[in-house]
């Protein structure tokens, strides 16, 4: 009813698939832990393609990754505990993590500290990419993040559409890439942001 958001058309070896996704899953009060983060580098929850996903009361300590959301719908990420995630790549080190074509998510009341970021969305437009698409109708509500490290607290990708960080608060960040939030996507709203020693800035802006 609508023109497609990506140009992903038959001429660039588009393809689809009709999906019967998993429907209201709920995981509740869990802890995620590691042993050794740096070696046993685990992601916590991925969850992928689920229809009313629901995570609450979960705390991701001392582990390699948090929260994946991929390509879910309909989803709650509630009361959630971001501590200590060490950033190794492969997108460890990341809190809660809106990937490919998720849609309509809340998260709320989700604090974090001693990560890479303790939100971010991930998409991306190449056709042999996992993470094709972009999240979109996000809403972050009621978040408190504090990084020591070079990186953004509050973090969006450039391919996701109207993302909504509401009274979010940010501490810290050093260097210039230290960022209370960073934004790269499109149609992003703050609502009553606060920014608090940010080493970068408190507003990145950068596309």
């Amino acid at each position: 009813d609508s023109p497609l958001i990506w140009p992903y058309t038959i001429s660039a070896s588009a393809v689809c698939w009709r999906v019967s996704p998993l429907k209201q899953v709920a995981l509740r009060n869990f802890t995620l832990t590691s042993s050794d983060p740096l070696v046993n580098r685990l992601r916590g929850i991925y969850a992928s393609k689920i229809d009313g996903l629901e995570l609450t009361d979960i705390t991701a300590r001392d582990a390699g990754g948090g929260l994946f959301v991929h390509d879910c719908m309909d989803s709650l990420v509630s009361r959630v505990r971001i501590d200590r995630l060490p950033n190794t790549g492969d997108f460890l080190g990341y809190g809660v993590i809106a990937l490919g074509r998720t849609a309509k998510l809340l998260v709320e009341n989700l604090w974090g500290r001693g990560c890479r970021h303790v939100f971010t969305t991930l998409g991306d437009e190449r056709p042999d990419t996992t993470v094709w698409g972009g999240p979109r109708d996000v809403i972050v509500r009621n978040g408190v993040g504090e990084i020591s490290g070079g990186f953004a607290v509050w973090d969006t990708h450039p391919h996701g559409y109207r993302i909504i960080f509401d009274n979010c608060l940010a501490t810290g960040g050093l260097g210039a890439g230290g960022d209370a939030f960073q934004i790269r996507a499109k149609y992003v709203s703050l609502v009553n942001p606060v920014s608090y020693r940010a080493g970068g800035s408190g507003f990145q802006l950068d596309p």
